[in-house]
């Protein structure tokens, strides 16, 4: 074998690049080039020169701050050899203590506050002018030790926190009936509301373009026109049942309303001749119609309205949800209020059982 010759690594061989001490990442520089800036320093060479500034311009001299240091660390321990990494430890002033209860208290009460809020409520709190100043990093680690984590955050309504409507909702969830569902066999249960939507709904609001430019593309502009549904379903394991009717203009009357129940009404006689059913809705003055009540109770089912205030006791609220971002899914194909209606349709039929929604809102 030629020895002049190297030998080549094996194929996909991984190298690992070495970084240069002068980007300043924590690489030291070689022994070598530290003893020549000090041998300069104590034989009295001049720290600038015309050979000096080429070399830092090649990267093979350190540059003035460098060298100074090395000569600052001579000076006062007497050897310039590199320092250990320590990987840059934390700090040592965390929030803990009394502080950190601060902290949970402020968060149980405000948990939408910034950072920045943060810390000036700790800073108030501590009641005099040295109290300490925290910083994001320490806010967030101590929030971890809290175990809390940022997520998407909902607004509930502060009537819903009246003591009336806390015992309405108590009711709903552990008194049987007519008072709750306590004792309503989750089978026999019809959740029915209503919704808006709008062909905009269908519109996706993000996108993506260069910087600097703005994101827009071509669609229909409806504004005003709205799809009106009209949702009921069933938490019935074993048949899903599901009654829709959307319509455009007006929102739910009275008339439209008692229409749709009385679909209802006739669908139940038929496919369950006896069956006592539990009608849940919310609190609109159409839903509480002593007509709406007195057809559905004169057919041998109950009702029971939800708490007011609290949609999440719902299932069909999520049932929407499902469906709004279903349709924003296929919002290629809509372009106008009968694609709407026809998508919506679609997407209502192809659920295959409505049960997981009841059982996520709290019914057995």
């Amino acid at each position: 074998m030629d020895n002049n010759h190297s030998i080549r690594l094996p194929t996909r061989t991984h190298v690992e690049s070495t970084p240069h001490a002068s980007l300043g990442i924590g690489k030291a520089y070689p022994e070598e080039m530290r003893l020549y800036v000090l041998q300069r320093y104590l034989c009295g060479f001049p720290e600038e020169s015309q050979e000096i500034h080429l070399l830092r311009q090649l990267k093979k001299y350190p540059c003035k701050k460098t060298c100074n240091r090395w000569i600052e660390q001579y000076n006062e321990v007497g050897h310039i050899l590199p320092f250990r990494r320590n990987g840059g430890g934390e700090a040592q002033r965390e929030v803990n203590g009394h502080d950190l209860a601060e902290l949970a208290l402020f968060r149980c009460v405000k948990p939408k506050a910034s950072i920045a809020e943060t810390r000036a409520y700790l800073f108030r709190r501590a009641g005099n002018q040295n109290a300490m100043v925290y910083s994001d990093a320490q806010i967030v680690r101590a929030e971890q030790k809290l175990c809390l984590s940022r997520k998407v955050s909902s607004t509930t309504a502060k009537e819903a926190y009246l003591a009336i409507n806390i015992q309405k909702r108590y009711n709903y969830w552990n008194l049987q009936y007519p008072f709750g569902i306590e004792d309503i066999d989750t089978d026999d249960v019809i959740d029915i509301d209503e919704c808006g939507v709008y062909v905009e709904t269908a519109n996706r609001k993000y996108g993506k373009t260069c910087i600097g430019k703005r994101s827009n593309q071509e669609g229909v502009y409806r504004r005003g026109r709205k799809l009106n549904v009209l949702l009921g379903i069933s938490g019935d394991r074993n048949d899903p049942s599901r009654w829709l009717k959307t319509w455009t203009g007006e929102g739910t009357t009275i008339e439209i309303y008692a229409e749709f129940i009385e679909e209802i009404l006739e669908d139940l006689q038929t496919r369950h001749p006896g069956r006592s059913f539990c009608f849940t809705k919310d609190n609109l003055n159409t839903h509480k119609n002593p007509m709406i009540e007195a057809m559905i109770l004169g057919a041998g089912h109950k009702i029971v309205y939800r708490a007011p205030y609290y949609a999440v006791d719902g299932a069909i609220e999520y049932v929407f949800n499902t469906m709004q971002s279903l349709v924003q899914t296929f919002h290629y194909d809509i372009d106008n209020l009968d694609d709407l209606e026809q998508k919506i349709q679609d997407i209502v039929a192809s659920f295959q059982s409505f049960r997981e929604y009841f059982v996520h809102v709290g019914f057995r």
